[in-house]
């Protein structure tokens, strides 16, 4: 009993090290308040819903939506001005933002030498005379070896940044006691001036291709989305007028509705923080914050009734803060329990929160996410598989127009292009020092938390992103 508890003393202690990360508690805890402070200013907001005296909200819009939905979907002039104009934006979102050819553009940061890669050292005729860093473990201050011998090793000419210079990138190891990496496949010290230049491209050929995601098509999710979404959206909704209803697909549509719209991002954070870049966790955090917080804001200024609202009462009825028009209903041609419709509406403490669909934003930033860091094709056609599920329950549960679904694609691209390319802090920018770490064999700072949590085991490289 006693060995059991000390295993799980000491696994703990291992587990929190390795969150951690060298960061102190305090630090790592008020850094989790600061990536969830969009997070947490969207929750109070929703709160603040409630204490609004309805005197000073704005009047509710209930044909807007019905008017503009219809003019954009079923109007073939609409129709065909909408597309024009999405394909337009989807042209210019590509050719400004999301262009294959500029992926590897460098940021501008506030210390561009932070992301100069070493220079090739030509070997001059001290090299056979100076030790070789391949053949000899890196000397730390954790290591065994006394100071004396490491003096010994280093020469007074060389800086630190250079005398690293030829490691190879692929073969390292972790020391149980040290973060430096150690080299595992020692090459012969008499190597001659093509092999190390050769060496010396592959060194700096593997940190551009890690991450780089260069030719990766599915970075064009953000355009082909903005363009295809109208037309996905219209097959959906006549999907939904030809084929009967059912109590089956009620269940499903409640299942994606609800269940999915809070289990997937959960999820999605947990696998960036295990699989991905530090501080992409933080990135998706403030991501689906910044936009909640935005979407909220649309939804206090500008109310919208739902579908539902106008089959239950028409037109003409005006809207008003007090009524309750979806408490205890269910569709006429299907029973189910009230707890599945009361968990449908009663989330939202804004019955006319209409326009944009928040669901629906959270499943678009979710699938940009996965898009932009999943090595493989799994993970992507899945959670395009789930937007377009949720695109479905939106409508058949009447509780949106196809026009709020549009809206919340335009909101989530919006900010997932914000957060990419926010100087020194997006997306570009923490991929780019991952991987400068990684070519300086940082294990602190270029690797996951996957990776530290398994260090020199196998399943480390199943959690190396490169």
């Amino acid at each position: 009993m006693k060995t059991s508890l000390n295993k799980m003393v000491k696994f703990s202690h291992f587990f929190l090290k390795n969150l951690l990360n060298t960061k102190q508690p305090i630090f790592f805890i008020l850094d989790i308040i600061i990536n969830s402070s969009l997070l947490l200013c969207w929750i109070f907001l929703i709160k603040f819903v409630n204490v609004v005296p309805k005197e000073f909200r704005p009047k509710i819009f209930h044909r807007l939506c019905l008017r503009l939905d219809g003019y954009i979907f079923n109007n073939n002039i609409g129709w065909f001005l909408s597309l024009i104009s999405l394909i337009t934006g989807s042209f210019i979102l590509y050719n400004r933002y999301f262009n294959l050819d500029d992926d590897e553009t460098d940021i501008e940061s506030e210390d561009e030498e932070e992301y100069e890669y070493p220079p090739f050292i030509p070997p001059s005729p001290l090299s056979n005379k100076l030790p070789n860093p391949l053949t000899n473990p890196i000397i730390t201050t954790d290591s065994p070896i006394s100071s004396s011998s490491s003096s010994s090793l280093t020469s007074p000419n060389i800086s630190k940044s250079q005398s690293n210079l030829h490691l190879p990138y692929q073969s390292f190891e972790l020391s149980s006691s040290s973060t430096t990496l150690q080299p595992t496949s020692p090459i012969s010290s008499g190597s001659n001036s093509l092999e190390i230049e050769n060496n010396e491209e592959k060194i700096q050929e593997r940190p551009s291709s890690a991450l780089s995601n260069e030719k990766n098509y599915w970075n064009l999710t953000p355009p082909i989305l903005l363009t295809t979404s109208m037309i996905i959206l219209h097959y959906i909704y006549q999907y939904n007028l030809t084929f009967s209803i059912t109590r089956q697909k009620f269940i499903i549509s409640w299942v994606f509705y609800v269940i999915f719209h809070f289990l997937t991002p959960i999820l999605i954070g947990i696998w960036l923080h295990l699989f991905h870049v530090p501080g992409s966790l933080k990135l998706f955090s403030l991501s689906c914050g910044l936009q909640n917080v935005i979407i909220l804001l649309t939804h206090l200024i500008f109310p919208n009734v739902p579908p539902l609202f106008i089959k239950l009462y028409g037109e003409n009825l005006i809207p008003n803060y007090d009524m309750t028009y979806t408490d205890g209903i269910t569709r006429q041609d299907i029973k189910v329990p009230t707890y599945m419709y009361k968990s449908v509406y009663y989330a939202a403490p804004n019955k006319f929160s209409c326009f944009p669909l928040l669901h629906l934003a959270m499943a678009v930033m979710s699938l940009l996410f996965v898009c932009h860091y999943a090595r493989w094709n799994l993970p992507k056609i899945l959670m395009a598989i789930h937007l377009v599920l949720q695109w479905w329950s939106s409508i058949y549960l009447d509780h949106h127009w196809r026009i709020d679904l549009l809206a919340g694609v335009f909101y989530s691209i919006f900010v997932f292009t914000l957060i990419k390319y926010w100087k020194n802090h997006g997306l570009l920018a923490i991929d780019k020092k991952f991987k400068f770490a990684r070519f300086r064999l940082d294990f602190i700072n270029g690797s996951t938390f996957g990776m530290r949590l398994f260090k020199n085991t196998k399943f480390s490289k199943f959690f190396d992103p490169a």
